[in-house]
C-alpha cells in the first residue's frame, strides 16, 4: 500500500471517528422531544412558563426557563464592517494611545540579552 493511500484511510477514518463523537454526547430526552413536538405543533414556551409568579426565578430554578435558554439564538452583532470598528475602538485604538503617550529615551538603552560578540 503506498504512503497516499494510507494517508487517505486515515483522514476518512480520522473523519468518520470526529463526525461520530460530535453527536454522540447528546441524546434527546423524553421531556425535551415532548417540549419540541409541543412548539411545533403550534404551542407557546410562554404558555408553559408562568414568569409573573412571586416564586419564579429564571436564572434559579425554572426548568422551562433553563431548558429553552439553550436554544435561545444569539442577536446578530452585525456587519463584519461594525465588528471590525468595534475591536479597533474597544481594543487597538487604547493601546496605540498608551504607546505614544509613553515615548521612549534615546539615553536609556532597551532591556534584553547582551549582544553577542
Amino acid at each position: 500500500m503506498n504512503l497516499r493511500a494510507l494517508g487517505l484511510v486515515l483522514v476518512a477514518l480520522l473523519t468518520l471517528a470526529f463526525g461520530a463523537a460530535g453527536h454522540a454526547h447528546h441524546v434527546p430526552e423524553a421531556a425535551d422531544l415532548r417540549l419540541q413536538a409541543y412548539v411545533l405543533a403550534g404551542g407557546s414556551v410562554a404558555d408553559l412558563c408562568d414568569d409573573s409568579a412571586t416564586t419564579h426565578a429564571k436564572a434559579a430554578g425554572c426548568p422551562v426557563c433553563h431548558l429553552i435558554g439553550a436554544a435561545v439564538v444569539p442577536q446578530p452583532l452585525g456587519t463584519p464592517q461594525d465588528i471590525e470598528l468595534r475591536h479597533v475602538a474597544t481594543l487597538v485604538a487604547p493601546r496605540v494611545a498608551r504607546a505614544e503617550g509613553r515615548a521612549r529615551d534615546p539615553a536609556i538603552p532597551p532591556r534584553g540579552p547582551p549582544p553577542s560578540a
